[in-house]
């Protein structure tokens, strides 16, 4: 550790004195490099924060989008299955009631196992 007084200090040589000045110059210099160089550090982690912050944005846009399309189609699938399901129970209604009693006799004694 440097004392006022010793190295630099008013006793000693205007060399060693000039030379210490300069330092002090150079290490305030140097601080005020490392400041900007975090402030620019800090800016463009920002900066890509943001893009990858929109880029993750974009992809669950387009991923909820392309959701909604099979959800659609799925319900058009539905519809459409629902409908052929109705139509034959029209045009067979009583085999249309065979085929569920026969089936409730089957789950029920399934049930009772």
């Amino acid at each position: 550790m440097v004392q006022e007084g010793h190295v630099g200090g008013v006793g000693a040589p205007p060399e060693i004195r000039s030379d210490v000045e300069a330092v002090k110059a150079d290490i305030a210099a140097l601080r005020a490099e490392v400041a900007n160089l975090v402030q620019d550090v800090v800016v463009l982690g920002k900066v890509r924060a943001g893009d990858a912050g929109q880029r993750i944005a974009d992809a669950a846009r387009s991923r909820l989008d392309q959701l909604g399309t099979v959800w659609e189609q799925a319900q058009e699938q539905g519809k459409e299955a629902l409908e052929r399901i109705q139509d034959q129970i029209e045009e067979r209604p009583l085999t249309s009631i065979g085929v569920a009693f026969g089936a409730g006799l089957l789950l029920g004694a399934l049930l009772r196992r």
